[in-house]
This record gives structure tokens, sequence and C-alpha cells, in this order.
């Protein structure tokens, strides 16, 4: 139970007061948004119990233009990206790849105004 309730500290933002959007689910990548509609979250979910980030991520958006930050829910690292044609394209850093800290999923809040 203590590692489910510590997910949740880290990820409930995007669980709770959100719903899910289309596409609902694409590559074990989830999605949900928040009730004021200005977030979307994108939950990569991981083979692992340790997540292992890959070097770029893809989100597909639909309906979402004008993504002003993204940010990886339990980490303070600045995350670059940038968003063409619905696709918001994530560079994940290094440091973050292999030794993320995070368990089972990470979730990347994507803010929009």
């Amino acid at each position: 139970m203590a590692g489910i309730a510590d997910w949740i500290k880290i990820n409930g933002q995007g669980i709770y007061s959100s719903r899910v959007i289309a596409p609902y689910s694409e590559n074990n990548i989830f999605y949900t948004q928040s009730k004021n509609k200005k977030s979307v979250y994108a939950y990569v979910l991981s083979e692992a119990e340790e997540v292992k980030l890959p070097a770029t991520l893809q989100f597909k958006l639909n309906g979402v233009k004008g993504v002003k930050k993204v940010s990886l829910l339990g980490s303070n690292k600045n995350i670059k990206w940038q968003e063409s044609g619905g696709i918001v394209t994530v560079n994940v850093p290094v440091s973050l790849q292999n030794n993320s800290g995070l368990k089972n999923a990470a979730a990347f809040k994507l803010d929009y105004p």
C-alpha cells in the first residue's frame, strides 16, 4: 500500500479531477485532461517497476494547440520540447532516461492556455 500512496502523491493530479481524452491510449501512453481543460497528462507506462525513459517521446494531442510548458511529475528537471501539427515531441534529459526515480509510470504534464 505504501507504494501506491507514494505513486498517487506524485501522479494524483492527473488522475483526480481529470477525464480521459482522445486518443485515450497509444503505444503504452495514456492521456487525461484536467477538468479546467488547461492541462493534458500523458502517462507513459513502464514494462518494469523502475521507469526507464527513451531519449524522445511523442504525444499526439487531438484539438490541443499552444502548449506553453511540459513537465515531468516528480521531477524538477527542465524538459525541452517542441510542438508541430498537434504532436508534442519531448526530449528527455539523459539524467532521467535511466534514473528517473519513478515507479511503474512517468506522467508528463502539458500546460496550455
